[in-house]
């Protein structure tokens, strides 16, 4: 699917595992059939596609990840079946630039811990975006956080227990979380600064 060359890697189809410093330049990112695995070193791609796409699943442990991209930064999809296609973070440090989506999961998109300034027109995007802990800085000029209906096996929602959000929307009919499904938040520190919606959801609001 694409050539990645790394200092005593060379990661192909199947089930890539990135642990040392990539550059890429090219008009397609980093692209595998089932799973990536990343736990670190320092990762910087520069494309016209998807940066780092993988159909089952992306798991990023720690490193240092810079993205420019035309379309998304981070995207899990197996366009064959909506159960797969997550995205699951828990350490690194990431500057993500994108056209489309910042953070793309079909289904769960979860973030534990990491270091993230995000600039896109959706930043994070799943059925079920999950938020625990880290230091997540959005802009967007459409939804900073997006919940929609993309799997079957997943509730639509957003759940924020913790971390720090800082969220800042451009103009226009633009959410800072845009549930199209349930909001729960029960910790964490969220800072949005919207022209038109702070919080939009369509069933229920759990804070507490």
């Amino acid at each position: 699917l694409f050539d990645l060359f790394v200092t005593g890697l060379l990661v192909g189809f199947g089930v890539g595992v990135v642990s040392k410093t990539v550059t890429l330049i090219i008009s397609k990112g980093a692209v595998v059939d089932d799973d990536i695995k990343i736990t670190g070193g320092t990762i910087t791609i520069d494309c016209t596609s998807d940066a780092i796409e993988a159909n089952d699943s992306i798991s990023i442990a720690a490193g240092t990840i810079n993205i420019s991209s035309k379309k998304d930064g981070l995207h899990a999809e197996d366009s064959d079946d909506n159960t797969k296609g997550s995205i699951y973070i828990c350490g690194g440090t990431f500057t993500i630039n994108a056209s489309d989506d910042a953070i793309h999961a079909e289904t769960v998109a979860q973030i534990d811990d990491g270091a993230f300034d995000l600039t896109a027109a959706e930043c994070i995007e799943a059925t079920y975006v999950q938020i625990n802990g880290g230091t997540v800085n959005i802009s967007s000029s459409d939804d900073g956080i997006n919940a929609a209906h993309k799997s079957d096996a997943y509730e639509v929602a957003v759940e924020i227990t913790g971390g720090y959000i800082t969220i800042k929307m451009g103009a226009g009919d633009t959410d800072g979380i845009d549930s199209n499904g349930n909001l729960y938040i029960s910790g964490g520190t969220i800072d949005v600064t919207a022209q038109y919606r702070r919080y939009a959801y369509r069933q229920r609001h759990r804070d507490k």
